[in-house]
């Protein structure tokens, strides 16, 4: 992928970037979410798109930002490529932004050779109260630039239960009553899995007390830890991609990580629901064994461990039973690996980017995933 000041593709791109960290709007029916104006400590999901009059064209992208005092932090991706594109900037006394464009990787996976560095500028002013910032995204050459508008689609909510670390994070859509329904579901569905940790850290605690001779002091973690963060890997009106990863500590070495995917569909209306990944295919199971050498093929190019050295040879059976991790996006579905399953603990999470080209004969048209390969 090339990065923004090379094409003027990418430089539109950028600038919708620009836009997302500029401007971030979000207001949400009462029922459904208090007011979205950027505080601090806020980390939102923001959309933009980036107008290019001369070609009357635009560019969209999306991502997430952190405000954190007199700084910006995050990363987003342009609708039809691959990697993610890292941001570091700050916000003056005045509310003006400077942001800085770093390097492009994978979102799940760091890639080591690529030296970070500034690809583009952006310079603005937020808007607090409305969530919007606006401004001007200049290459780092300073020979192009484009006016930009970024705009909050959701805004991240963390609560926390008990006495020990256990906390769950997810977005809250806003501006659009048709995502009151898939709010409810997502606050329904995270509150249930907060009070389960709850519970299982309550138990495991129990069961140390119980195990430990009486007259001799409890020798209990001090940092027993249940984490859920929900992250958005891709969102549009039709569907929201997105990814858990849960961290949890009860003893031992180290924290444990796992990768969850969830994937909801609006086909018409205000109905959303979870898919499953044998949804995005026909009927024919030849996809399973084209997806299965794909994801090996990815593995042992990126060198996960123990597909190189053949303990893991085949996916075939967890493909069929849908228990692999996955994601999708306008470019591909990427299939999500948590540490020491497919290589070292210190190697952490793998990833296997699959791009729709690759398997477009077993997409279904009218699915899901229909609209990126027609």
């Amino acid at each position: 992928m090339k990065h923004p000041q090379h094409t003027i593709f990418s430089c539109l791109q950028a600038i919708f970037l620009l836009i997302l960290l500029l401007g971030v709007q979000c207001v949400i029916p009462a029922k459904t979410q208090e007011t979205a104006s950027i505080k601090d400590s806020s980390t939102v999901y923001i959309v933009g798109e980036l107008q290019y009059l001369v070609k009357s064209r635009s560019i969209t992208l999306q991502g997430w930002m952190t405000f954190q005092g007199t700084s910006i932090f995050g990363q987003y991706h342009y609708d039809g490529n691959i990697g993610v594109i890292h941001l570091e900037g700050s916000i003056g006394a005045d509310n003006s932004v400077n942001i800085e464009e770093k390097s492009s990787t994978g979102e799940f996976n760091e890639n080591p050779n690529v030296k970070e560095k500034t690809y583009a500028a952006i310079s603005g002013k937020l808007n607090r109260d409305k969530g919007i910032i606006t401004g001007t995204w200049t290459s780092a050459d300073g020979k192009t630039s484009y006016p930009c508008r970024l705009s909050t689609i959701a805004i991240f909510h963390e609560v926390k239960s008990g006495k020990f670390d256990v906390s769950v994070r997810y977005p809250l859509f806003c501006a659009e009553e048709q995502y009151a329904a898939l709010n409810a579901s997502l606050k329904k569905y995270m509150a249930h899995t907060l009070g389960n940790n709850a519970n299982m850290l309550n138990e495991i605690e129990k069961e140390m007390l119980k195990n430990t001779p009486q007259g001799t002091k409890p020798d209990l973690p001090h940092d027993l830890t249940k984490t859920d963060e929900l992250n958005i890997h891709h969102f549009s009106p039709r569907f929201l991609s997105a990814y858990h990863v849960e961290s949890s500590f009860t003893g031992g070495a180290h924290f444990n990580y796992y990768y969850f995917g969830e994937t909801w569909w609006n086909a018409g209306g205000k109905a959303w629901r979870k898919i499953a990944m044998n949804e995005l295919f026909t009927a024919d199971t030849a996809y399973i064994q084209r997806l299965n050498a794909l994801i090996v093929a990815k593995l042992t190019q990126q060198g996960s461990q123990f597909v190189v050295d053949g303990t893991i040879t085949d996916f075939t059976n967890l493909l069929r039973k849908g228990r692999l991790a996955w994601v999708m996006r306008p470019a591909g579905i990427t299939f999500i690996f948590a540490p020491l399953s497919v290589a070292t603990f210190a190697d952490g999470e793998t990833a296997a980017f699959i791009p729709w080209k690759a398997i477009k004969q077993y997409v279904r048209k009218d699915g899901p995933a229909g609209e990126f390969v027609r």
